[in-house]
C-alpha cells in the first residue's frame, strides 16, 4: 500500500482546504475566482474533499518521477502514455460513471530544496494558474494521487509533483486528518504534526455495523461507506480520550479532522475540510502590454508605489528603423513612454507592441515562491568606457537581468547594455546611437531587474531566463520551457555583450510557446547590420496584465 508522505498529505490538506471555500482560497492567493476564466466557471460552492487513492498515488509518483528521469515536463508520458493511460496502468479501474485530471508542477533550486515549502509554494502556483484551478476545484473527482518526488532536472535540485484526479464509480468516503498542531499551532495541518496509528471507527447507526481503518504515517485515513448516518470515534494511538463525532453520509465525500489540540472536556473532534491561513504577501509589482509609437504616452499604475522601477520591452518588429524605448517622469503612481529613433532618423515611428513590468525596487520572493530584486543605479557610463558593478544579494544561481534607463536628462538615443551576470553582481553601461557611442551621456538613472531563471513550479505565471549565445540578426525563435494558458506579456533583451556595436532586439510572433527574435543595429556609423550572436534575457507573465505579490526578504 502506498502511504502518502507528510508532504503528500500537506497538498492534499491544501487542495481540500480550497475546495471547501474556494473564494475564501482565491482571496488567500490574490486572484479573483474565475480570473483567467469565464465568468461563472468556477462557482464558489463548497466541493466535496477530496480522499488519496493507492492506486492514483503509484500513478503520480511513477509520472513524477519519469519526469525527473527523463527531463520532461509533460502530460504525455512514458510510451506515449496520457494521465488516463497511467491511472489505468498502475491498477485504477475507471468504471460506471468515470472522468479523471492531471496537474504536474515543479519548482528547483541550486542549493538544497525545502520540500515542504516547495509544495506549498507549488500549490500556490497551481491555483493560481486558471486550468490547474479547474481540476482543483472540480466538484466530480473524488479521488486524488499525489506524487511529490526529488531528484535533478534540468541542472536543478528539483521538486517534482503530478496530481491524479478522478472519479470511478458511486463509492462515497469519509476522511480527513490526525493532528495536534504542535509545528505551527494554526488549526491547520503542517508536515510533523500527522498522528498515526490512530483507530477510526464509524458504526451505521441503521444497523450497528462498524467500519475501521487506522490513519496513516502522515494523520490522513478514509474510508468507503454507504450512504447513511454514522457514530464515528477516534482512540488509541497515543490519544489520551477518545474522540466521537455524528456523521450523515449522502452521494459526497465527507471531511472530518481530528486536531488534538482542540479536545476538551470528551467532546469532538473538528470537522469540515477548512482551515485557517494567512499570508503577509503584498502587490509588488504589475505588469501590462501596450501599443506604443513615438509620441509619449503615460500609463497609470493600479497599485501605488515608493521606489517604482519601470522595465519595458524592447519594441516588435512593425516598423524598419532602429527604435529604442525611453521613459520620463517615473512615479508612485505613472510613467510615460515612447520609442525614440537615432539621430539620423527623423524620429516618427509606427505602432510597436512593447510590454512592461512595474516592481517596487527591493528583495523580494513572488507569491510562487520566486526570488526576484529591483534597483536602480545612477552613471553616466558609456560601454565604450567600460560597464559599472552592480552587486545582488540572495541569489544560488546567476538570475535573469533586465533593464531600462528611468529618465531622459540626455535627449540622445540610448538603451542599456548587461553582462558579467552571476549569483552576486552584474555589470551595466549605456549605449547611444554608434557614432555617438564614443563620449559620455548625460548622467540618467538605470533601473534594473533580477529574477530567478526557470518556470514558476509549472504554474506557467512567469518564466525567466536566459539563452545561450545563439541569437544574432537573423531571425530565430526562443521557445518557453513550457506552454502558457494565454499569450504571455514579454519584456526580452540582450542578456550579453559580444559585440559592442550598438544594437537591441526586436521581436515577433509571441504565441503561448515562444516568440522570435532578432539582434537588430543602427546605421550611425556605418551601412552594416550584421551582429554576432548574443545571449537573449526575457521575462514572459501570463496574459496580456496582472498584479505580482510577494514577500519582502
Amino acid at each position: 500500500m502506498a502511504q502518502p508522505t507528510a508532504q503528500e498529505q500537506y497538498m492534499l490538506e491544501l487542495v481540500n482546504q480550497a475546495r471547501f471555500d474556494p473564494n475564501a482560497e482565491a482571496a488567500r492567493r490574490g486572484i479573483g475566482l474565475n480570473q483567467g476564466l469565464a465568468p461563472g466557471t468556477i462557482s464558489g460552492s463548497t466541493k466535496q474533499p477530496l480522499v488519496f487513492n493507492f492506486d492514483l498515488i503509484d500513478a503520480a509518483r511513477g509520472h513524477s518521477n519519469w519526469m525527473l528521469n527523463t527531463n520532461n515536463f509533460s502530460h504525455t508520458g512514458a510510451g506515449g502514455s496520457s494521465a488516463g493511460d497511467r491511472m489505468r496502468d498502475a491498477g485504477y479501474e475507471f468504471t460506471g460513471s468515470w472522468t479523471w485530471g492531471e496537474n504536474i508542477s515543479w519548482r528547483g533550486t541550486t542549493g538544497t530544496p525545502n520540500v515542504t515549502q516547495m509544495v506549498g509554494v507549488q500549490h500556490e502556483g497551481l491555483f493560481k494558474s486558471s486550468g490547474h484551478r479547474e481540476n482543483i476545484l472540480n466538484d466530480s473527482f473524488k479521488e486524488i494521487g499525489i506524487g511529490v518526488r526529488t531528484g535533478d532536472f534540468r541542472g536543478y535540485n528539483a521538486v517534482m509533483t503530478t496530481q491524479k484526479f478522478a472519479r470511478s464509480g458511486s463509492s462515497t468516503f469519509l476522511t480527513g486528518v490526525a493532528f495536534d498542531d504542535s509545528v505551527k499551532d494554526d488549526d491547520f495541518y503542517t508536515v510533523g504534526e500527522g498522528l498515526a496509528g490512530v483507530n477510526v471507527k464509524a458504526i451505521r447507526q441503521s444497523d450497528n455495523k462498524a467500519f475501521n481503518t487506522t490513519t496513516y504515517n502522515s494523520g490522513g485515513y478514509q474510508l468507503a461507506l454507504n450512504p447513511g448516518t454514522y457514530k464515528v470515534t477516534f482512540s488509541g494511538g497515543g490519544l489520551s480520550q477518545t474522540v466521537q463525532e455524528t456523521v450523515t453520509i449522502g452521494s459526497k465525500n465527507i471531511k472530518v479532522d481530528l486536531a488534538t489540540d482542540e479536545i476538551s472536556g470528551g467532546s469532538g473532534g473538528s470537522g469540515g475540510s477548512g482551515g485557517s491561513g494567512g499570508s503577509n504577501e503584498e502587490a509588488i509589482g504589475e505588469y501590462g502590454t501596450l501599443n506604443l509609437n513615438h509620441q509619449w504616452k503615460t500609463i497609470s499604475l493600479d497599485e501605488s508605489y515608493v521606489n517604482p522601477v519601470v522595465i519595458v520591452s524592447d519594441p516588435t518588429f512593425n516598423g524598419s528603423d532602429p527604435a529604442a524605448v525611453r521613459l520620463r517622469k517615473v512615479s508612485g503612481n505613472s510613467f510615460q513612454l515612447r520609442l525614440q529613433e537615432p539621430k539620423y532618423k527623423d524620429d516618427t515611428h509606427i505602432n510597436e507592441s512593447v510590454s512592461y513590468v512595474v516592481m517596487e525596487a527591493g528583495d523580494w520572493t513572488l507569491a510562487d515562491g520566486t526570488r526576484i530584486s529591483a534597483g536602480t543605479h545612477n552613471s553616466s557610463r558609456l560601454t565604450s568606457k567600460g560597464f559599472d558593478k552592480v552587486n545582488l544579494t540572495g541569489f544560488d544561481s546567476a538570475p535573469t537581468v533586465l533593464s531600462q534607463v528611468q529618465t531622459v536628462n540626455g535627449g540622445e538615443w540610448v538603451n542599456t547594455r548587461v553582462t558579467g551576470q552571476s549569483s552576486k553582481s552584474f555589470q551595466i553601461a549605456m549605449q547611444e546611437e554608434e557614432a555617438l557611442n564614443k563620449g559620455i551621456h548625460a548622467r540618467e538613472t538605470l533601473g534594473w531587474l533580477a529574477v530567478e531563471q526557470g518556470s514558476t513550479n509549472g504554474d506557467l505565471l512567469l518564466q525567466g531566463g536566459t539563452t545561450g549565445r545563439n541569437h544574432g540578426d537573423k531571425r530565430s525563435k526562443v521557445r518557453f520551457d513550457e506552454a502558457f494558458d494565454k499569450t504571455p506579456a514579454l519584456i526580452a533583451k540582450l542578456g550579453s555583450f559580444y559585440g559592442s556595436d550598438t544594437a537591441n532586439v526586436r521581436l515577433d510572433a509571441i504565441t503561448r510557446t515562444s516568440f522570435g527574435v532578432g539582434v537588430h543595429e543602427e546605421r550611425s556609423l556605418d551601412s552594416e547590420l550584421s551582429h554576432t550572436k548574443e545571449a537573449v534575457s526575457f521575462l514572459a507573465l501570463e496574459g496580456k496584465s496582472g498584479t505580482l505579490m510577494g514577500v519582502e526578504v
